[in-house]
Formats: C-alpha cells, sequence, structure tokens
C-alpha cells in the first residue's frame, strides 16, 4: 500500500522519516487475526526507510502468549540494542522482565509523548469498528516508534550495550486489542427489516419479517463462540437481543451445554464474522432456565445493556461499545468469556453464581376498577374479541387478570401482574422529558409494565402498569382465521424500535401493534411511579393504545431485534375511527314562542297575491 501521510515529529525541528517497514507491518496485521494479536517486528534501524522488514514472530492470542514472547526474546535481547514499544495494555503486564522494564522506566519525554500520541489514537480509531482500522491502529504505533527510535534506542543501550555493530531495532506490538472489530456493524442494509431469533427443530436460528406477507425467512444458524465451546455448537439457550444503537452491533445472551449464561456480540454472516462471548452472566449451572428463570428480556439504551427475567427483575452491562475495546470496565487486566461481567442487579436480583438470591422486583396488586362499570362489552371493545364466546376462557378473564362476574356483568378488579401467567418477555426503550423508561407488553392482555430510570441509568426510579387498547383495523384477532380458537396475543416476545417508535410481536401470531406515541406520553405525565400508585391512570379508565400495523407469523422460544437507525420500514397507519359523538343535549327549558302578531304575515314568495276588496256598494 502506498505509505501513509508522516506523522509528527518529537519536537525539535526534526525531520519526520517515513515508516520503511510500513508494507510488511500492515501485510502481517491483515494476515493476522483480528480478534486479538500481537506481533514482533525486526526492523534495521540504520535504515528506516528499507521497503521491508522481518516478522520475527505474529501469534494470534486466545490468551496469555509470555511464553512464546520471552523464548524469542531470550534469543534476540543479548546480541542487539533493541527498543520495545507496547501501546494498548502496557508491555509490564505482558512481558514481566526486568529487561523490558528497565527499557520502559528509562524513556524519555519524548517516547512517552509518543505513547501520548498513540494512545489518543487507539482511542480515536477503535471506535470505527472494522478490520481496516485495526491495521492502521497497528501501523499507527508502528510510525510513533520509529519517528522517536533514537530516543528509545538511547534509553535501552544505557543498560544494556551489547554489539553495536549490529544495531536493529525491534518492534514489540503486544495489541491485546479486543476491538469490535471482531464482530463489525450488523449488516442493516440487507437487513433492515425486524428479525427474531428462534428454536426450531431443536436449534436457534436468525429469522427476518417480510413484512408484507407476515412470513419470516432464515438468515443463519446460530452457532456459539468456539473458546467458549470448541465445537462452535449450537447454544443450548438465546435470548435478551438488541442491536446497540450506539455502535450498530448485535448483542446477547446465549447459554452452552454446561448451563453457562454468555453475553455475546454476533453479526449478520457468522462465516465471515463467528459469534464473540464477551464475560460471563452466570457461573456453570446456574444460566438457561435455572435459578428461576431465564433471562429473556433485555434492551440496550444510553449504550447500557438491561437484561432480566421477564423484566421481573433487571440487571445492567455498561458502556456495552467501548468496555470490551478498552477493558476500562474490568480491574484488574482484560477480560474473558469466563470473567464475570461488569455491571450490577438494579431491580430485584438473580441467583447468578455471583452472589445474590433470586428476587423479583415486581409487586403483586389488585387494581378495583368498579368504579369504572366495566363489563363484556367493553372489554370487547378494547381487546376485539368477546372472551365469553370460547369454552376456555384462558385471556383475560381467567387467572385474575380480570375479575369479572357473569351474574352481574360487570369486572370489579384489574391484576396486571403477578401470579397471573402474565410476562413482560421484551422490552423497548423510550426517552421522554429527559427520562428514559423500559416498557414492555404482558403475556395474556398485553398491560404494560413501565419501568422509569434514573437519570443515570444505574438505578431504577420506580415503576407502573397501565391498561392498553388494541386497534386491529379490520384484521382479524386469530391467528389463523379457519381456528376459532386461535385468539389472543401469548405473549410480547419480540419487541422492535426504529428511531423512537415502539413495536411488539404477538407470539400467538396475531401480529405486529405499534405503541401510539402521543398517548403514551399523555399518560406518563400522569404516571405514579410510587409504592403507593404504581399505576399510569388504571383507576381513571386511561389506556395505552396498541394498533396493529403488520401481520407476523407466530413464534416460540423467542426474541426480537432490529436496526434502530434505518428508515422504519413498517407502513403508516390509517386514521383512527374517532368514538361516535355524543347526542346534544335538550335545552333545560323550552324555548318562549314569539308573541303574536297584529299584522297578518306576508305571503310567501312567489305565490300569487290575493286580488283586491271589492268596496262596499253606495
Amino acid at each position: 500500500p502506498p505509505p501513509p501521510p508522516a506523522a509528527p515529529g518529537g519536537g525539535g525541528g526534526r525531520r519526520a522519516q517515513p515508516l520503511g517497514a510500513l508494507g510488511a507491518i500492515n501485510l502481517a496485521s491483515n494476515i493476522s487475526t483480528p480478534f486479538k494479536f500481537g506481533f514482533l517486528f525486526e526492523a534495521p534501524c540504520s535504515a528506516p526507510n528499507a521497503p521491508s522488514a522481518t516478522t520475527v514472530l505474529e501469534k494470534s492470542q486466545s490468551g496469555r502468549v509470555h511464553d512464546e514472547f520471552k523464548a524469542v526474546l531470550s534469543k534476540i535481547l543479548p546480541e542487539f540494542d533493541s527498543c520495545f514499544f507496547d501501546f494498548d495494555t502496557g508491555l509490564n503486564d505482558h512481558l514481566p522482565m526486568p529487561l523490558v522494564q528497565g527499557s520502559l522506566e528509562r524513556q524519555t519525554d519524548e517516547v512517552q509523548a509518543c505513547r501520548s500520541q498513540t494512545n489518543a489514537a487507539e482511542g480515536s480509531i477503535a471506535s470505527a469498528h472494522d478490520f481496516g482500522a485495526v491495521s492502521l491502529l497497528v501501523v499507527c504505533g508502528a510510525i510513533c516508534f520509529l519517528l522517536h527510535a533514537h530516543a528509545c534506542l538511547g534509553a535501552v543501550s544505557e543498560g544494556m550495550h551489547t554489539r553495536s555493530r549490529r544495531r536493529l531495532c525491534f518492534l514489540l506490538l503486544l495489541s491485546r486489542i479486543q476491538a469490535v472489530a471482531s464482530v463489525s456493524a450488523f449488516d442493516c442494509t440487507n437487513h433492515p427489516n425486524p428479525m427474531q431469533i428462534v428454536k426450531e427443530a431443536g436449534d436457534y436460528s436468525l429469522i427476518e419479517l417480510d413484512i408484507s406477507t407476515g412470513v419470516y425467512s432464515d438468515v443463519h444458524t446460530v452457532q456459539l463462540d468456539t473458546v467458549v465451546d470448541a465445537g462452535g455448537a449450537n447454544p443450548s439457550f438465546a435470548n435478551a437481543f438488541f442491536i446497540n444503537p450506539i455502535d450498530d452491533i448485535a448483542y446477547g445472551k446465549f447459554t452452552d451445554g454446561n448451563n453457562q449464561d454468555f453475553f455475546c456480540r454476533f453479526a449478520a454472516n457468522q462465516i465471515a464474522e463467528p459469534m464473540e462471548c464477551l464475560c460471563a452472566l452466570s457461573i456453570v449451572g446456574k444460566g438457561g432456565t435455572r435459578s428461576g428463570g431465564e433471562l429473556n428480556s433485555a434492551t440496550i439504551v444510553n449504550d447500557i445493556y438491561y437484561v432480566g427475567m421477564g423484566t421481573k427483575n433487571l440487571r445492567t452491562i455498561p458502556s456495552v461499545s467501548t468496555c470490551f475495546t478498552d477493558t476500562s470496565c474490568f480491574a484488574p487486566g482484560a477480560p474473558s468469556p469466563f470473567t464475570q461481567c461488569p455491571g450490577a442487579w438494579i431491580f430485584g436480583n438473580r441467583d447468578d453464581g455471583f452472589g445474590g438470591t433470586t428476587t423479583l422486583a415486581l409487586e403483586t396488586i389488585n387494581f378495583d376498577v368498579g368504579a369504572l362499570n366495566l363489563n363484556i362489552a367493553s372489554l370487547t371493545a378494547q381487546f376485539g374479541w368477546n372472551e365469553l364466546d370460547y369454552s376456555t376462557n384462558s385471556r383475560y378473564l381467567t387467572n385474575n387478570v380480570y375479575t369479572y362476574d357473569s351474574v352481574t356483568d360487570s369486572v370489579s378488579t384489574f391484576r396486571p401482574c403477578c401470579d397471573n401467567g402474565n410476562n413482560y418477555l421484551d422490552i423497548n426503550p423510550y426517552t421522554f422529558g429527559g427520562t428514559t423508561y423500559l416498557i414492555g407488553l404482558s403475556t395474556e392482555d398485553g398491560n404494560a409494565l413501565i419501568v422509569k430510570l434514573s437519570p443515570s441509568g444505574t438505578s431504577v426510579d420506580g415503576y407502573a402498569y397501565a391498561r392498553s387498547r388494541f386497534e386491529w383495523f379490520g384484521a382479524s384477532y386469530k391467528a389463523n382465521v379457519n381456528i376459532d380458537n386461535s385468539r389472543g396475543f401469548k405473549g410480547f416476545g419480540a419487541a422492535f424500535q426504529y428511531g423512537d417508535d415502539m413495536y411488539y410481536a404477538a407470539n400467538g401470531g396475531t401480529g405486529v401493534f405499534k405503541m401510539n406515541r402521543p398517548v403514551l406520553e399523555e399518560m406518563l405525565v400522569a404516571c405514579d411511579f410510587t409504592a403507593g400508585g404504581r399505576q399510569c391512570g388504571i383507576t381513571d379508565g386511561d389506556m395505552l393504545k396498541l394498533q396493529r400495523v403488520a401481520a407476523s407469523a407466530g413464534t416460540g422460544n423467542n426474541d426480537g431485534l432490529n436496526c434502530v437507525n434505518v428508515v422504519d420500514p413498517f407502513p403508516d397507519l390509517p386514521p383512527s375511527t374517532p368514538p361516535p359523538s355524543a347526542p346534544p343535549a335538550p335545552p333545560s327549558t323550552p324555548p318562549t314562542p314569539p308573541p303574536p302578531s297584529a299584522l297578518p304575515s306576508p305571503p310567501p314568495s312567489g305565490s300569487p297575491s290575493p286580488p283586491p276588496p271589492t268596496p262596499p256598494p253606495p
């Protein structure tokens, strides 16, 4: 490749020299794995413009490689004046050798400035999230080193001068770069539609919705990170996915055969970009559906990953886009897939093996709605079907969701959660008035759980429930029009978000529903998130509006995801049918009739005039 622009010199008016070893370094970086790598290069210091350099060691690192580097250095260091440069996690941490430590301790101000320049470049370049940036990052470090090689050589030769006639520079790039180049931004150009990962015939697959037909098609079969499972087996469980709007990378929870949960990132093409698991969400034996239930609801907002069991508890992983690149969230050292994920439980808890017991944060509350005069007709208007038409009342009239008295045709209480089969299987984030909320829909009746986050996003300021009303726009409430009993939602396990618009797909196959934002925002203002309230206008008769926008085939063992930053592919909704206008009220008193006139009224317009009166006889 052509040489890059000259990097700034070390000061004192020195002329920056081009990097002669650029070709070999760039080549070595490109043929190496982009995951984690280490290089040891040899280049003649007497001729820095030389077009070639020798790759003494190139090692793809799945772990620490002290022994390999030590072996090479032990053969080279005694014979040559050498220079070492590390621009990532610290050479001392990787090679705790007195010789290397001595060279680093003697770095001059110019070399320290060089390291600062490279660290700054690393921070800016790593955010590009592509493999080319990793190559550029390696070259940047090499340029910086060679520009300041004289200072480094002087410092090193002070303590270990040997055969000066064979002056060679050794460039050691121990770059444990865990950059997102290993899994890049999701291919949103070719996959802009809503997606789900579902379990079909025993295997998990990524599928994408054809909005015009409601049918899903396969994208790929999920394969675990080979570091977690050497065979790259299909996971035992897969759930809690979201594409981060910050870096456009897909993240989620995957469970191996040992029932250990991992937080991983994955691409649309798993052949070109295999899955990379980043840290552990549980110890062995505490993942999957064990320890009280599966981690199955999740979202990412403000670069924080939130995950929980039906949203009845929540755990965070902070700084998702940067935490695993610069390892800033981990201390000490770099993480591995088996390292406990950073973050904390902020809403309830779970027995994940790292401490704590399973604790669900949601209360079971029976709201008194007797004053609303609800009956089967009003519930039918709310949901779209009459539950009494079915012999197996298993949707909104059983399990104490709505307590209905058939004798009086009246509803007395409403229980949004819990102990009634309702879970909030996937969540969308929504920011309004400077506050961020997490919103999920319940299994049976689609009521909403709204979790209010603190300004930092690292704690919960409260939560509330809201009733939901559904608009079908002529579509059937049945998943299959030929099967009379195929009604209902059966969970909203796939949530999607485009910009600020939120969508939820019903597992039962009755469609994708869009949250009406103006109605939501009007209700959020009046929500009571405190322990004495926990409601958004429930006892006042207020309801959210969910509008069916597209068909969606039924799915199970599923979770949804989509590219948040692309154009919304869902069609515009028709205008809602306004409720019928009330008849005008009768006047309180009848109008007063006008008084009779002394003169006859004129004839109507166009009528013949009467003949003049006949004069009396004389």
